[in-house]
């Protein structure tokens, strides 16, 4: 594998700005480094609009950390499920 593709930038979460800075800090504590990118416009953006596709943050690794990172992320999104009002239904 050529060195350029272990650290080709890869997105493995998009949400809101809260929602991006928790998976951020949760990839973190694994040892991963992770980037937000739109960070300054989503906090911009979600004071005052829902978020719209433009203004998700996303959360981006290197594509050699995809694996690690997504099952973070798989981590995250089951909690939120469980946690909304419609799982308690």
């Amino acid at each position: 594998m050529k060195e350029e593709s272990k650290s080709n930038p890869v997105e493995v979460f998009a949400g809101s700005l809260w929602q991006a800075q928790i998976v951020k800090t949760m990839i973190e504590n694994e040892g991963i480094e992770v980037f937000l990118y739109n960070e300054f416009e989503g906090l911009n953006n979600s004071l005052f609009y829902s978020v719209a596709e433009s203004n998700l943050v996303r959360v981006v690794v290197a594509e050699a950390d995809l694996a690690d990172a997504e099952i973070v992320v798989q981590e995250f999104e089951k909690n939120m499920n469980a946690e909304s009002p419609q799982a308690a239904e």
